[in-house]
């Protein structure tokens, strides 16, 4: 069985507020919001594919139909991946959810990015340009900074929209390049079947004692392994239970 892995980005309004000064102390309370935040368009792809899908607010500026449409495709993924997904997109998308009443998970298999650049690596920087950019990769799109958001926002640019769905969707097959050469490093999230002996990335069967045995505090005997196919290393197990299932 084939896992089903959704790589996706957001991009959102920003809130339109009174304020009587600006300043770099300024404080605005949820009462100065005229205007609420919104997710403006949803990219997506499913890993190893290569269309590369966008799906965006209506001319009123509603996500409604937006977010219903996306849960659908969320739904029916077995992992999702994002950079800094838990903290931002997933929640965004989880309380427009919330918003418009729209069925929702409680949680969702995550992989994010961001997350495990932070614990398991030091660069000079985890953001996904930046990441990008140590590997090698080509970067993001060019936006033309805050003017983008303006342009759709407030001038409800039909040109300005686009352009902004083709950042999103960049931004979304940046995002697989980068996953791709992070995840042999990365632990495994989820797997598609009950066979320990496999690979839980790729389903391989050639795996390897990566290390010679260890043992817990407590004594317990535990084995490393290593996926010699996808380069994967599988959580480390109780050796009774790889023994027995390798027997």
């Amino acid at each position: 069985m084939k896992r089903r892995r959704l790589i996706g980005d957001i991009e959102t309004s920003y809130n339109t507020v009174i304020c009587w000064k600006p300043g770099r102390k300024l404080t605005i309370g949820p009462e100065n919001v005229l205007r609420e935040a919104k997710i403006i368009c949803i990219a997506y792809k499913w890993a190893g594919e290569k269309r590369t899908y966008c799906l965006t607010w209506d001319e009123e500026q509603n996500d409604r139909k937006l977010i219903l449409e996306f849960m659908k495709v969320m739904d029916s993924a077995d992992e999702v991946v994002f950079h800094n997904g838990d903290a931002f997109d997933i929640k965004w998308i989880r309380t427009r959810c919330l918003k418009h009443r729209i069925p929702a998970f409680p949680k969702y298999t995550s992989i994010d990015t961001l997350l495990h650049c932070r614990r398991l690596f030091r660069m000079n920087s985890n953001k996904l340009n930046e990441v990008a950019k140590f590997l090698g990769i080509p970067g993001k799109m060019a936006t033309g900074g805050l003017q983008l958001w303006k342009d759709v926002i407030e001038h409800k640019s039909p040109t300005a929209l686009k352009k902004m769905m083709k950042y999103c969707k960049r931004d979304v097959v940046l995002l697989e390049e980068v996953f791709d050469i992070l995840n042999p490093y990365m632990p495994a999230r989820s797997r598609m079947d009950s066979d320990i002996t496999t690979c839980p990335e790729c389903g391989s069967s050639k795996l390897t004692v990566n290390q010679r045995r260890r043992y817990t505090p407590l004594g317990s005997e535990r084995v490393s392994l290593r996926c010699l196919d996808c380069g994967k290393y599988p959580p480390a197990m109780a050796a009774s239970r790889w023994d027995a299932a390798t027997a």
